[in-house]
């Protein structure tokens, strides 16, 4: 473990405990960015060393010892803007969270999560034609119907072969 320089502070133990608040918010509202805060505390947890602000030198007011296998942008800014001072450790909402100690085995949480996927999609495009008689619709005109209700793309896309919404077609028919 490496030394802490003179007359600084260690921001280790307050960044562990506003990651796992902050994983512990977003887990409870079903955000998007569980995932990342999730890996960003055990990284924390696993790493010993501390976490300070360079005093003097060429890298004075750099912050050093973040984990370096922290990857995603946006929570090393939100770790950085916390040392720093920008951001408070608990924001207010945190504020009943910070006492709870986050197990990440006990968890459970979803990857690759689909909202809202091309089979809704079609059936809502599909749904949503004004005509009270059953008539065809055009290619054109269901794209243009379904592009509301999916985050998808609608066609295929050659360049990273992803299917679009057309490819639920398949267990659709039945």
């Amino acid at each position: 473990m490496p030394r802490l320089p003179k007359d600084t502070f260690d921001w280790h133990p307050d960044l562990v405990k506003a990651a796992s608040a902050r994983y512990a918010y977003s887990h409870l509202h079903n955000k998007r960015d569980q995932t990342a805060w999730r890996e960003a505390l055990r990284y924390l947890q696993e790493s010993r060393d501390p976490i300070y602000i360079q005093k003097g030198g060429q890298n004075k007011g750099n912050i050093i010892g973040i984990p370096k296998s922290i990857t995603n942008d946006a929570i090393r800014q939100t770790l950085s803007k916390i040392v720093s001072g920008e951001e408070l450790v608990l924001r207010p909402e945190m504020e009943g969270l910070s006492g709870t100690s986050v197990d990440i085995g006990k968890i459970p949480y979803y990857r690759d999560r689909i909202y809202r996927d091309g089979g809704y999609a079609l059936l809502a495009a599909m749904y949503s034609a004004t005509n009270k008689f059953p008539t065809l619709l055009s290619e054109s005109d269901i794209k243009a119907r379904a592009r509301p209700y999916t985050d998808n793309k609608i066609d295929y896309d050659y360049r990273t072969r992803e299917h679009g919404i057309w490819k639920c077609m398949d267990s659709l028919r039945y």
